[in-house]
């Protein structure tokens, strides 16, 4: 609490267009207040947003740069009343660069392989910011779900994700950014159908934000105890591959806020308790690390009898313990690891911001296509740090 109040807000002053308890002390989730949970009013969600951004870059300024999406072709600032915005702001005012930066990335998959995410990140969350060394706080930390398009989200995500308070589809349907199909469905527009007429720069894609601060994610078991924490659901105009959604995270999150650290995980991947704690520890304690990873293994607490689909992952389960522990064990010998795998690595921002994620992102950028040994070498995601 001491280092909270070396920083002094004048909301009145510096933030007009703000609401009032913006930076008051409910705001914080350090608050000790007993949490009720028979009232679900308590700690409401608060800071719910909704902002679509794009990626520009000029000949000024060849480097790939988040900002506002307006129709018209123009670039904007993003808003600085969004959740990242007020991340944002704090991060200016306070000198401090959020601690950790959270990417799942997601297809079609359900709201229970979310929620099996979810768990094992939230416990985590709070292995640190029970940690005297981390002391993880809420501006500290902020979860990213991306998704690859919006036609195969399942509708029973959907209602999850709106009763949950971190969907609406009416934003988008307001923006016009959907039409309807002859069955009454709604689905994402193309890109030249989104531009004003007349524009000649058409963006490749675009990405929608829900923001939401929130406790809730409709777990049975309140592994927050009533701490919230900033978490966005953001949805890509078109299917464009995982590559490319892990390029609207770095590029489109990560260059706006600037976290200490960067984690990849994808849904359904559940983090083991105090997993990701361990992590952030080796990382805060060797300053040479660029990047480090956890081993990977198959869940089989949830499966029941002996059939097909249990000899696959026996199958999946062999081959992660032999190419897992003797590569990594020896690459790690020498200080160098070829491959992090997407589904759960953290990186050090720092590390791979500039050169190794311009060559990361480079065939995504590229209308060019790749030769045989360049499509090999940007194969996957697991691949940004050995470049």
């Amino acid at each position: 609490m001491a280092k909270k109040k070396e920083v002094k807000f004048n909301k009145k002053k510096t933030f007009p267009e703000d609401d009032d308890d913006s930076y008051d002390d409910e705001y914080d989730d350090e608050d000790e207040d007993e949490f009720n949970k028979d009232s679900q009013e308590w700690k409401p969600a608060k800071f719910q947003s909704f902002e679509t951004i794009n990626l520009t870059s000029t000949k000024l300024n060849s480097k790939v740069r988040p900002c506002g999406f307006k129709s018209n072709g123009r670039n904007r600032t993003i808003k600085k009343t969004c959740l990242i915005g007020r991340m944002k702001k704090i991060q200016l005012l306070s000198e401090k660069q959020p601690k950790l930066a959270v990417c799942i990335t997601m297809y079609n998959e359900d709201e229970e392989e979310f929620k099996t995410t979810m768990r094992g990140v939230i416990q985590n969350y709070n292995a640190m910011y029970l940690d005297k060394d981390i002391k993880m706080r809420q501006n500290d930390f902020v979860v990213v779900l991306v998704c690859d398009g919006f036609d195969k989200i399942t509708p029973a995500f959907k209602k999850y994700a709106t009763e949950n308070k971190f969907f609406d589809l009416d934003q988008l349907i307001d923006g016009g950014y959907m039409y309807q199909d002859r069955d009454d469905v709604w689905r994402m527009k193309e890109m030249q159908d989104v531009m004003d007429k007349g524009v000649k720069k058409v963006p490749k894609n675009i990405l929608h934000m829900f923001q939401v601060c929130t406790w809730d994610f409709g777990l049975d078991d309140d592994g927050l105890t009533g701490r919230r924490i900033n978490f966005v659901f953001a949805i890509k105009q078109r299917n464009d591959g995982k590559i490319n959604s892990h390029k609207w995270f770095f590029q489109g999150v990560c260059k706006y806020i600037k976290p200490e650290y960067t984690l990849m995980l994808d849904i359904g991947t559940r983090a083991d308790d105090y997993a990701l704690c361990k992590l952030y520890k080796y990382m805060i304690s060797n300053k040479n690390c660029g990047g480090c990873c956890g081993e990977i293994e198959v869940d089989f607490s949830t499966h029941k009898g002996f059939n097909f689909s249990y000899l696959v992952k026996a199958a999946q389960f062999y081959e992660y313990k032999l190419s897992h522990s003797p590569d990594k064990a020896c690459e790690s010998f020498f200080g160098y690891c070829s491959v992090l795998p997407g589904a759960y690595s953290l990186f050090r921002w720092a590390a791979i911001q500039g050169g190794p994620m311009d060559s990361f992102f480079k065939l995504v950028n590229s209308n060019q296509d790749p030769t045989c040994p360049q499509a090999n070498e940007y194969l996957a995601e697991d691949r940004v740090m050995c470049l």
